[in-house]
């Protein structure tokens, strides 16, 4: 098979650490990232998260109820530590406790947004979110919704925080390789929104 070698440019990443950008995910087979490089294009120092999903490692959990005035997100065993990432699904989505909206402003909790596990019970049987890593309070809600599934996220930082200079920029992954497997994702969130370019140099179709 011949070598298929591209980029992958993401232009004006998120600043948002529950709603990453996507620089890449293989569609069918195998790809290997050789390179990627990201650039800080504002007049102040920012930092920059590239993160990989790991879908075959990803867990459907299944049905969860939530105590809508507490956070509290009760599934017997579910195995959870505080920084794990998730995602849900429902038939109607819960709305967000009036005057305590998360960060990103949205009313409801997002079939979209990977939010991160807040704290967890000393039973192992209930835990909180939040939409960012380390947040001193779980989000609160007005009802309970209807019908919630949860799948624990298999996301791993390759790099965390990494500072980028003024006018400079950060090869994040230079010299070692990434092997990225189908459907697997790549994400890159920043400090700053719309202030940093990546660009990924990828070889796709390894077989």
């Amino acid at each position: 098979m011949a070598n298929n070698f591209f980029n992958a440019v993401k232009p004006n990443i998120s600043a948002e650490a529950s709603a990453p950008t996507t620089i890449y995910t293989p569609s069918a087979i195998k790809a290997i990232a050789i390179e990627l490089d990201a650039a800080n294009k504002s007049t102040a120092g920012v930092t920059i998260t590239v993160s990989i999903e790991d879908n075959s490692a990803n867990v459907s959990k299944g049905a969860v109820t939530l105590t809508a005035a507490t956070g509290t997100f009760a599934d017997t065993g579910h195995g959870l530590v505080v920084g794990d990432r998730v995602i849900f699904a429902a038939t109607t989505m819960p709305d967000f406790k009036t005057g305590a909206l998360p960060p990103s402003g949205e009313t409801a909790l997002s079939a979209t947004r990977i939010y991160y596990v807040q704290s967890v019970s000393a039973d192992g049987n209930s835990f909180f979110i939040a939409e960012t890593r380390g947040a001193g309070s779980a989000q609160l809600f007005n009802n309970a919704g209807n019908s919630i599934t949860y799948i624990k996220k298999a996301i791993a930082d390759v790099v965390r925080d990494a500072p980028i200079p003024v006018g400079g920029a950060l090869k994040v992954i230079a010299g070692q390789k990434l092997v990225l497997e189908a459907s697997d994702k790549l994400y890159a969130h920043c400090s700053s929104a719309n202030n940093v370019d990546v660009v990924a140099s990828v070889l796709a179709e390894v077989s």
